[in-house]
């Protein structure tokens, strides 16, 4: 079973209903690759600021032209964005946003007690 295949069968279901497993750990660490934005507001869905991004034409042709993970975390991103799986999860800032080039969100969801941290190092770390 492919990772769009897993999002078609799976994406109706909340983590309740189908805990968190492998599948979800590596979908949500592909789209750490994603450009967030410095100004995006701690709190946002998933689903929000896939709407937003995927309606911004300058930034989505921008990542298309960008390394083969961006463009793939593009198009994982417009599969799960509008699942119910994942659309409520929340993305919050962690770090530092005046250090940090290329910030990290972390991926939280209010329908049960689960933490992801996925970061993304653009520099080696010291």
């Amino acid at each position: 079973m492919t990772i769009f295949q897993y999002i078609k069968k799976y994406g109706a279901f909340s983590f309740k209903q189908k805990p968190f497993n492998e599948v979800d750990n590596v979908i949500l660490s592909f789209l750490a690759y994603l450009e967030f934005p410095d100004q995006l507001e701690d709190g946002i869905t998933l689903q929000s600021f896939g709407t937003s991004l995927l309606e911004d034409d300058e930034r989505v042709k921008k990542m298309k032209q960008d390394i083969l993970s961006v463009r793939g975390s593009l198009k994982l991103l417009k599969a799960v964005y509008q699942q119910k799986r994942y659309r409520e999860l929340q993305l919050f800032f962690i770090g530092n946003r005046k250090l940090q080039k290329h910030p990290s969100f972390l991926p939280l969801h209010s329908d049960f007690q689960m933490v992801f941290a996925m970061l993304r190092l653009k520099e080696p770390m010291r």
